[in-house]
């Protein structure tokens, strides 16, 4: 049983990756940036080499506004630095590296992959072991939910390990199968999305070993505080606002109402169509027809992904420093839950 008078806390987070190019050629991170425990310090957060990229790591927000705005400013702050060395940012699947990069590189920088993340369709751990002399590499573009719990009129935080005992009812992100299933519908409903925007062969090249469909990891940010990250995303999610905030948007949506989306999932798919589903993701390639199983009434159809395809032509590394949000499109609010279950779950 839940306690629907626990309140729940929703926040939004991201690691997204980066290139460094110099003179159209990429080149190592570590030419710039320290590790993790020696970062470049931003305004919205610290930013470090990860093997051969670039990692940017915002604060946690309950607003992916906020979140979205944090990644403008960092990308800004960034560039100013690397502007005198001619050195630019490039949000790029895919780099093929040359071996002159590696002599006396630092050994995080000479490892390939990153720990280990999970599958939700076998739930096989999955770390990527590669041939030595693999000269590509990838980056990704993923996001973070998370949740805290807290007791009304006391606003005391319910530790994470005290969920299920609580009846809290984001208690399903701890589970296993629970876990997987959620990560399941951000496939179809933004694996195929961000599939038919971003595809082709630097995104073909990624997916055979990194960023495959559902790649998740669950994640505990502190004692009281859980969620779980999507690992899936490519790093060019990141290239406009609306694309990020639909993203962000969609992924706390489902988890909002978790539990409707999962008996409209036993009603309505089918293991046959979430191998389908995975096999387009890993593939790198355009969903075709396949792309009219992302329809949420009320959020997301074939014909608004089409204005996000427009917006996207227009996008560049000079985007305005805000958004409108993922539901400005559609000139109305996000359905509330009485509507969404009168909507969508009917």
């Amino acid at each position: 049983m839940t306690n629907p008078s626990i309140m729940i806390s929703w926040s939004h987070g991201a690691d997204p990756e980066r290139f460094l190019f110099e003179n159209g050629k990429p080149i190592p991170a570590h030419t710039v940036f320290g590790d993790r425990k020696n970062p470049f310090q931003t305004t919205k957060g610290p930013v470090y080499r990860d093997g051969y990229a670039v990692e940017f790591n915002p604060r946690a927000t309950h607003c992916r506004e906020n979140l979205i705005y944090s990644m403008q400013q960092m990308r800004r702050e960034v560039k100013r630095l690397l502007q005198p060395f001619n050195i630019e940012l490039r949000s790029v699947a895919t780099v093929e590296t040359d071996p002159k990069d590696f002599i006396k590189a630092p050994p995080d920088v000479m490892r390939f992959g990153c720990d280990s993340s999970l599958c939700p369709y076998d739930m096989v751990e999955k770390s990527p072991q590669l041939e030595k002399g693999y000269m590509l590499r990838h980056s990704g573009g993923h996001f973070h939910l998370g949740a805290s719990c807290s007791i009304p009129r006391t606003e005391t935080l319910i530790p994470w390990n005290k969920w299920a005992e609580k009846g809290v009812e984001c208690a399903w992100m701890l589970d296993d199968e629970d876990a997987a299933l959620y990560m399941r519908m951000l496939d179809r409903y933004i694996g195929l999305f961000l599939n038919n925007l971003f595809h082709g062969r630097t995104h073909m090249l990624r997916r055979r070993y990194y960023g495959q469909a559902g790649e998740f990891r669950f994640q505990r940010y502190n004692d009281t505080t859980a969620g779980l990250e999507y690992r899936t995303p490519p790093p060019e999610v990141w290239n406009h606002p609306e694309i990020a905030s639909y993203c962000l948007g969609m992924m706390r949506y489902v988890a909002r109402h978790f539990k409707e989306f999962r008996t409209f999932w036993k009603r309505e798919s089918s293991q046959d169509l979430e191998q389908d589903i995975r096999g387009i993701i890993n593939s790198g390639v355009r969903p075709g027809k396949m792309l009219k199983y992302v329809n949420v009434d009320g959020i997301v159809n074939p014909t608004i992904i089409r204005k996000f395809e427009s917006w996207l032509k227009t996008a560049n590394e000079r985007t305005p420093l805000y958004t409108h949000g993922w539901q400005y499109f559609l000139h109305h609010r996000v359905p509330s839950k009485a509507q969404s279950n009168k909507a969508f779950f009917k």
